[in-house]
């Protein structure tokens, strides 16, 4: 288990106190927290391509490498396809070729059927359509592969994508938002948050460390992914996990 310096706090399970997870600053430039955030953004972006009627791996070639314009590219797209009358959602993130000559955009897409030609005649560029199985290897797969996120290459990724690791078109999660989905996927559990002592620390990268760590647990900033506050009833927030993330 590593904590992360930022924020060095973990939960403990009311039923087990041996069962601890450690609460995190949850951005995704933290060398402990930001593969976690991914992680947790692949888990929903999954979730919702497993329960739809079909879900197709989509690539764009040609994008533009300016974040704005390639934004509001995407942005016009989906509303064209949409007033075509495809009423169709997506998850997508952009990424260099591996030659370096230019940028592309990768695509976890759901919803009506997309003829490949009408597709590429609204971008303007070649895309590729492929069929996702339906297993849950399958979508993770995929859904690794539009995150795009490695830690050698993290910044780059998060820097072509306006500092996120995957982007949702409105509908994408089936009228959910990001934090019902990870309700919705795991079961709540109470759990107490305290200070990480010097053992559970030991393994932190002091190298990363930026600034004073907190110390009051009553100003303690719970990330929502973490769960909700629900009593205090020894002094410590007691909240309800999602484990599901």
């Amino acid at each position: 288990m590593r904590i992360c310096p930022k924020s060095p706090y973990v939960l403990v399970y009311a039923g087990d106190p041996r069962l601890k997870i450690p609460v995190g600053c949850t951005a995704y430039y933290c060398p402990v927290c930001g593969p976690r955030k991914v992680l947790e953004r692949v888990r929903i972006t999954a979730w919702a391509a497993s329960r739809a009627d079909r879900a197709r791996f989509v690539t764009l070639t040609l994008a533009p490498g300016n974040w704005q314009q390639l934004r509001m590219q995407m942005r016009d797209l989906v509303r064209r396809l949409r007033k075509d009358g495809f009423p169709m959602n997506w998850a997508w993130s952009v990424e260099e070729n591996p030659e370096k000559t230019g940028f592309h955009v990768h695509c976890i897409e759901h919803g009506s059927f997309l003829p490949q030609d009408h597709l590429q005649d609204r971008w303007g560029a070649i895309v590729y359509i492929d069929e996702i199985k339906r297993d849950a290897n399958s979508y993770l797969a995929k859904c690794y592969r539009v995150a795009g996120y490695q830690a050698k290459v993290a910044e780059q990724h998060l820097a072509l994508n306006g500092h996120r690791a995957i982007h949702h078109t409105r509908g994408y999660l089936h009228g959910f938002n990001a934090r019902q989905v990870c309700r919705m996927m795991g079961q709540g559990k109470e759990w107490a948050v305290r200070l990480a002592t010097e053992v559970e620390m030991s393994e932190v990268e002091h190298d990363h460390v930026e600034g004073d760590k907190q110390s009051d647990t009553s100003t303690i900033d719970i990330p929502w992914k973490v769960g909700r506050v629900i009593d205090d009833p020894h002094g410590l927030p007691t909240i309800t996990l999602t484990d599901g993330f």
